[in-house]
Order: structure tokens, then C-alpha cells, then sequence
């Protein structure tokens, strides 16, 4: 029996990539994975809405707030390849849901509900039309031949925080924000349920820091503690006398009234 020899070949193949002539849209889609894996403070998907290209979250007084969402979430105000914050669509399911003011999203899904959104931010097929920013369509989950669901639960407080250097205290804060969803077959193959909840209760205390306030002396136009309340100042000392006492005018005194 002898030895056979070894052959190995490799092959190199290359394609052009192929140029999609049906549609012109451009634009990403949302996973269900990607929704749930990344941290999201307030859990919107909204928030995701920047992973796009052209995508800019506006947060200056540039966009305009006077309707919010339900627990004054964020309403979509984003501005797309340059084009105004109030030129964007938002629906759900195909159905319009923007805010007939700012064109803001005025139905924001819960994040365990979305099956996936797409972004769509240029030259947009005819079945879209009126808008020049974007498009962003959502599309929730539903229901299946058997029964499925989740619960959740997020919790943000303020000893997991750390300390505002300027805060002596730390501010009271506490969110919780939970929910669960649930699908399930009314008519197997035919018919499906499916539902969702998210509840948010948060307590937030005032965040001021350090703010001198005027002392019981000072608060009576006395000054003289200003150097034991700030070290570093010097003591006040002498009379101060208010220029505006020496421009008040006397009345001249009436006919036959004597002056003292």
C-alpha cells in the first residue's frame, strides 16, 4: 500500500454587486433582536431612530414640544438629510399615526410589542407621499397558534447612582417601569389575540446643589457675618448709607402752614 499524494485547490470567484432597479428607498430596518439588546433609557424606539444614516436627534429649542405622547415620551422630532422636524411620517402598521401639529409620532408602541420598524429616508416609492423627511413604519407583533408572552421589569434608583459633585445629597429618583405582553389562538389559523402593557412611576427629587441663601442678618440689610458665612471675605465694617435716601424731595409746605 503506498502513500497518495495531496491536492488542495482553492477558487476564487467575484460577482458585481447587483443593483436593485425595483426600488430606489433607502433605508434600514429594526430588528426585534436589536430593539431589546441595546440599553434604551425610557425603552422607545425612538431612540434608535439616530442608528440611521442622515438621522439627526434634535434637542435644541430648534424643535418644537407642545403635544407630547402618553408619559411625555418623545415624540420623533428628528431631522432627516437636512429637512425639517415636522417633515416626517410616522405610522403604525401601515396606518398613519403623526400628530397633526408637528408631525410627531403621537402613538409610540411598547418596545416588547414591536416586531420591527423600518426607516425609509429618500426617494420613497408612490405608495408613500406629502412627506420630504422620513418614513417610519412600525410593525407590532401578533398572535400564533400557541400561547406566548413575556414580563419585564426596569428599575432606576438613585443609591445605584453616583453623587452630583455640586449635591451635597443625592436627589431622590426612583423609576420603575414594567409590562408584559401576552399572544394566544381565538380560532386556530385563523384568529389570534395579542396584547401589551407598560406601566412608568417615577419620583424625582430637585437636583439644585449648593445655593447660598441670604442669613438672618442679611436678610435685614445687616452684613456684618459676611466673613464668618464666607471665609475669604473681609469684615464689614462702618455705616453704609443708601444713595437714594439723599435724592428724596421734600413737598414745600402749603400757604399758612409753618415748617419745623
Amino acid at each position: 500500500m503506498t502513500v497518495g499524494a495531496v491536492a488542495q485547490t482553492v477558487e476564487v470567484t467575484g460577482a458585481a454587486n447587483q443593483v436593485d432597479t425595483s426600488s430606489t428607498q433607502l433605508g434600514d430596518v429594526i430588528g426585534e433582536k436589536k430593539l431589546t439588546s441595546l440599553p434604551l433609557n425610557g425603552r422607545s424606539y425612538i431612540d434608535l431612530l439616530g442608528l440611521q444614516a442622515g438621522v439627526i436627534p434634535v434637542s435644541s429649542g430648534a424643535s418644537q414640544h407642545d403635544r407630547y405622547v402618553s408619559g411625555n415620551g418623545d415624540t420623533g422630532q428628528v431631522s432627516v438629510n437636512g429637512q425639517r422636524e415636522t417633515s416626517n411620517s410616522f405610522m403604525v402598521n401601515g396606518g398613519d399615526v403623526g400628530e397633526s401639529v408637528q408631525n410627531g409620532a403621537s402613538i409610540v408602541p411598547t418596545l416588547d410589542s414591536i416586531e420591527e420598524f423600518r426607516l425609509l429616508t429618500n426617494s420613497f416609492n408612490a405608495e408613500y407621499g406629502r412627506f420630504s423627511g422620513a418614513i417610519v413604519n412600525v410593525v407590532t407583533k401578533s398572535g400564533t397558534n400557541e400561547i406566548h408572552g413575556s414580563l419585564f421589569e426596569f428599575l432606576r434608583y438613585e443609591k445605584l447612582d453616583a453623587r452630583n459633585y455640586f449635591d451635597p445629597p443625592r436627589g431622590v429618583f426612583k423609576r420603575h417601569q414594567f409590562g408584559g405582553t401576552i399572544g394566544n389562538p381565538i380560532i386556530k389559523n385563523k384568529l389570534f389575540f395579542f396584547g401589551d402593557y407598560q406601566g412608568t412611576r417615577e419620583i424625582r427629587g430637585v437636583s439644585s446643589g449648593q445655593v447660598n441663601v441670604p442669613s438672618v442678618l442679611e436678610r435685614g440689610s445687616d452684613f456684618s457675618d459676611i466673613a464668618t458665612i464666607n471665609p475669604g471675605y473681609n469684615r464689614f465694617t462702618g455705616t453704609v448709607r443708601s444713595g437714594w435716601m439723599s435724592r428724596i424731595k421734600t413737598a414745600p409746605p402749603a400757604e399758612g402752614e409753618k415748617c419745623s
